[in-house]
């Protein structure tokens, strides 16, 4: 973990050397966490680098190979012990690797009991969150599940008024956030216990939305949702609670280089935006308080990279 050493003066924060007679506080900052990104090029792979990476650098992993049966990882989760989830997008597969896997490896678990999973969600209790894009629905499994696995929950996403499903995600206060591409809407559930075909607790959809073609969606500290839009190629955010024909609290895009076709959103321990876009083959970083056209704190970009056509997005 890194430190920073700062004085107060006189109420104002300033260097150590201008405040010999101060006294001084310790703040920890958060340590640096691993993006973990599934690259649908020729190359198919899921890499791993370090939140402060930049510019053209190396991944510290990466998984790729016959073994690990990586074939389109559209869709990458992380639990709370560091398993890697990657969703086989237009295959009935889940692979589930070992934290820190890296080469040619096989995965150590197989969810078959799916259609073709896009969206991954793990919770704290280990439970994972799919949208199955080809059953139009959320199928949650209990940790540990293995090849064809009965889910513990499948939640229809009809009622809502939705007609696909594309990616999903969780907040700290108990809610699962559904989009749907084509539907230009997001729906929102009680994660613990929706089922069936419930009527959603919240529903953001209409024109004031600005949605377009919502896809790869997450939620920071204070769980406001960030939901990246390949139709308007902006990343939309709305507060906790949004309902309804709502325009979002704001909209974010790169003053440059541009975006041309974002698909995933993180959000890191220190509040940083992640948005990869596949055409660039770039992710970008932006501050907690980004807003508008706005210049990228950092990009990862470069042949050095290896980056080729990233869909899958998470930060652990």
């Amino acid at each position: 973990m890194r430190l920073a050493r700062i004085a107060l003066c006189f109420g104002v924060l300033v260097g150590l050397a201008a405040c010999s007679s101060s006294s001084s506080t310790t703040i920890n900052m958060p340590a640096a966490q691993t993006i973990y990104v599934g690259n649908d090029g020729p190359t198919k792979s899921i890499e791993t680098f370090s939140t402060l990476a930049s510019g053209n650098a190396t991944p510290t992993t990466t998984i790729t190979g016959a073994l690990t049966t990586v074939a389109s990882p559209l869709g990458i989760a992380v639990d709370s012990a560091g398993f890697i989830y990657e969703a086989e997008f237009g295959h009935p597969i889940i692979n589930v690797f070992s934290p820190g896997s890296t080469g040619n490896v096989a995965p150590v678990r197989t969810i078959t009991s799916v259609s073709s999973p896009l969206g991954l969600a793990v919770d704290a209790a280990g439970d994972l969150f799919v949208a199955d894009r080809g059953a139009v629905n959320v199928k949650v499994y209990g940790p540990g599940a293995t090849g064809a696995a009965v889910p513990l929950r499948t939640i229809s996403v009809a009622a809502a008024g939705m007609t696909d499903i594309s990616y999903l995600c969780l907040d700290n206060a108990g809610n699962l956030y559904v989009g749907g591409e084509s539907s230009a809407h997001i729906a929102v559930y009680p994660a613990a216990t929706a089922s069936g075909n419930p009527v959603p607790l919240h529903n953001i959809s209409g024109a004031a939305t600005g949605l377009l073609n919502p896809y790869g969606m997450s939620t920071d500290a204070l769980n406001n949702l960030y939901v990246a839009d390949y139709g308007t190629q902006k990343v939309s955010v709305f507060p906790l609670g949004a309902d309804g024909n709502v325009a979002p609290a704001r909209t974010i895009t790169s003053s440059g280089p541009a975006f041309v076709n974002i698909y995933g959103t993180a959000i890191d321990n220190r509040g940083n935006l992640y948005v990869n876009d596949n055409n660039t083959n770039t992710i970008f970083v932006f501050p907690p308080t980004a807003s508008g056209a706005t210049a990228p704190t950092a990009t990862i970009v470069g042949a050095g990279t290896g980056l080729s056509n990233p869909w899958g997005l998470a930060i652990h």
